[in-house]
């Protein structure tokens, strides 16, 4: 492993937060007072290494994210945080909502014709797709059904979850610095902007455009 990373406190209290975990928990985990738990954390201090395993088991990690790069594995945990999570969930709903749009078009599959084949009301499609309601993840495989598309297809790989949220790389610092989500209105603008045009295309037209969309993200 190296030597110890001189973040090593710092990185482990940001993961603490990130899980919501509390220094007494912690403390009480592995057999020492709030007050020695809370000098670790402020850099006056080491654990034994026995001591960074348990906690590593706790914060559901290997040992390594305490002295290696895990940067994608903390970056994940920044979505749990106050102040990131709702952002997350609502670009995500923005991300989804238009690929479904996306692919239903590129299938030549109308929103009528989609209510009939998968059962799901004409009202609870448009909603979805207007994004005034996330899509319920029953619902959404029966869409993927009738389009010929694994669930899957909707999850975010690793490029794109940091490329949409414009995460900076991991910080461990608490304070400070830019919003990661802060380009969250332009993107809404672009999620718009491309469905709105869509409507505008003649139908004949809709499926061959939102193929060569799609075929564009997937090759990127």
């Amino acid at each position: 492993m190296g030597q110890i990373p001189e973040e090593l406190h710092e990185k482990i209290k940001t993961i603490r937060m990130s899980l919501h975990f509390s220094i007494h928990d912690c403390a009480k985990l592995i057999g020492i007072s709030q007050g020695s738990y809370l000098a670790f954390e402020n850099g006056e201090q080491y654990l034994s290494l026995p001591d960074l395993e348990i906690l590593a088991l706790y914060f559901g990690l290997p040992l390594e994210a305490f002295f290696k790069d895990h940067s994608h594995r903390l970056y994940q945990l920044t979505l749990l945080q106050d102040n990131i999570r709702p952002q997350y969930q609502q670009l995500r709903q923005k991300v989804i909502r238009t690929q479904l749009a996306l692919e239903r078009q590129a299938a030549g599959f109308s929103l009528e014709e989609l209510e009939e084949a998968t059962g799901i009301s004409l009202e609870d499609l448009r909603i979805y797709e207007e994004g005034a309601a996330p899509v319920p993840i029953d619902h959404l495989q029966k869409i993927c059904q009738q389009l010929g598309k694994h669930l899957d297809t909707f999850f975010p790989d690793d490029r794109q979850l940091s490329e949409s949220v414009q995460i900076q790389p991991f910080s461990f610092a608490q304070d400070g610095g830019a919003d990661p989500l802060e380009a969250d209105g332009e993107l809404e603008e672009s999620f718009v902007q491309i469905l709105s045009r869509l409507k505008e295309i003649p139908k004949s037209e809709q499926a061959e455009i939102a193929r060569d969309i799609l075929n564009k993200l997937k090759q990127e």
